[in-house]
């Protein structure tokens, strides 16, 4: 036996699970009588991501914060272990770029280039420098990703003095 569905436990899914209202149906003759509930349909204008692009350089962004740390990851590794995971990481990483490709855009890192205050990525730790001091990347915390248009994303880096 089926437990009886109150008007309580229907407005209740309804709330719970984004159910549109019970709706009658067209031909009654095929169906035999209305849904109870009807899912409410999901439109693009009804969701969060409403550019691709975006989601696409957002995943971008997460798959080169994941690429580096497991760069980091394989470093710890025994001696000979290493090589499979290695080849696997290119081809993901090779993935990737092809992806972002094919829709014209590019992560840069600017990681070892000497700091410039018109680069395209914003620096977390530039107070700790006087204004005259010779800088360079230290490391790149997210990437800088241009697209046909240009800039789609600044990056964010971390600064050091540059050794004589």
């Amino acid at each position: 036996m089926k437990p009886a569905v109150t008007t309580q436990t229907a407005s209740f899914a309804r709330r719970q699970f984004h159910l549109a209202p019970r709706q009658p149906c067209a031909d009654r003759r095929i169906v035999g009588r209305p849904p109870k509930l009807a899912l409410k349909v999901m439109t693009p204008e009804s969701t969060s991501i409403r550019n691709p692009d975006q989601a696409l350089v957002d995943l971008a962004i997460e798959s080169w914060r994941f690429i580096r740390a497991f760069q980091r990851a394989i470093k710890q590794l025994d001696a000979g272990e290493p090589d499979r995971f290695v080849s696997q990481l290119r081809y993901f990483e090779k993935r990737v770029e092809e992806s972002l490709e094919s829709r014209g855009l590019k992560l840069i890192s600017l990681a070892g280039q000497p700091y410039d205050p018109g680069m395209a990525a914003s620096p977390l730790n530039i107070a700790d420098f006087g204004p005259e001091e010779m800088l360079v990347v230290d490391q790149m915390v997210e990437p800088i990703v241009t697209g046909p248009g240009g800039l789609l994303k600044q990056g964010t880096v971390l600064l050091k003095r540059k050794s004589s």
